[in-house]
Order: structure tokens, then C-alpha cells, then sequence
């Protein structure tokens, strides 16, 4: 629910956050960069850390960021149906 008059503070916040989680991806902060975006859209800038020259598959930090997001999510099952 928004409130009315809320839009440009939410705006900015919004941007803030964009900002941050790019930021985050250039320093190649991955776990930041990733739980930056909100939890229902998490998969695809996982996906971008791990399949664009991320951290690889024999790190335990990327089996890690991988667990995390599993638990953090919601619905997973759900997400795949439209």
C-alpha cells in the first residue's frame, strides 16, 4: 500500500537502492549485490552473478549465496507458473 504523496520518497529510495546494487556488482560484492533486489526477484540477478563471470562453482561462497536465496525465498514453486 502507498500513501499518497510517498511516491517521490519512494522513488528515491528506489534509485538509492539501484544505485547501491550496482555499485555492489562492480566491487563484485555478490551476496550484496543480490539480496539488494527484493526477495520475489532475486533468481535473475543470481542467475547474472553466476552465469556473467561470477564467482565459480567450486567456491563455497557461491554454494552459500545459493543456499541463502533458497531459504530466503518464497514460493519458489509458484514463481515458475504464470
Amino acid at each position: 500500500m502507498t500513501l499518497p504523496g510517498h511516491h517521490k520518497a519512494d522513488n528515491i529510495m528506489y534509485l538509492r537502492r539501484k544505485e547501491e546494487a550496482e555499485q555492489s556488482r562492480h566491487e563484485k560484492h555478490w551476496s550484496r549485490y543480490v539480496f539488494l533486489h527484493e526477495r520475489p526477484y532475486r533468481a535473475e540477478p543470481l542467475q547474472r552473478v553466476l552465469f556473467e563471470g561470477g564467482p565459480s562453482f567450486d567456491q563455497p561462497a557461491t554454494w552459500q549465496l545459493i543456499k541463502a536465496v533458497w531459504i530466503d525465498s518464497e514460493n519458489v514453486r509458484e514463481q515458475g507458473q504464470s
